[in-house]
């Protein structure tokens, strides 16, 4: 589990193959588009991961970081992920974006997706 300190600076030690199981709890921190992006950049180097959660509800991201971020879950061996994104600075280009990286997601068996109170319309759902 990783807390708010560090955000960014999380990054490098993210992308370990090993990893089987991540819990991003980054909720009402003030990480950035640029913050999120960098550690979406390291999922992709976790090629054993099976559970994923990610928690960035009440931040200030917005659609920039948030997109980088989503797609980098499209990962193989990913069988359970939680997404929290409510009460954050995204839309439907976020939800998009998420949408297409779990359709590559061949093993899932539970998603969980928090959205609301964020700018994502019923018809991007």
């Amino acid at each position: 589990n990783f807390d708010c300190d560090g955000g960014v600076g999380l990054g490098p030690g993210l992308g370990l193959p090993s990893v089987r199981e991540m819990n991003l709890l980054l909720a009402s921190c003030n990480i950035q588009d640029k913050g999120v992006a960098h550690l979406g950049d390291k999922f992709g180097e976790c090629t054993n991961l099976t559970k994923l959660k990610v928690d960035l509800a009440n931040t200030t991201i917005h659609d920039e970081g948030a997109v980088q971020l989503m797609n980098s879950l499209g990962l193989p061996a990913l069988d359970e992920i939680t997404v929290a994104l409510s009460d954050s600075r995204v839309s439907e280009g976020t939800a998009q974006a998420l949408g297409d990286a779990l359709q590559k997601c061949g093993k899932l068996t539970k998603i969980d997706v928090q959205l609301h109170s964020t700018n994502v319309s019923d018809c991007a759902c």
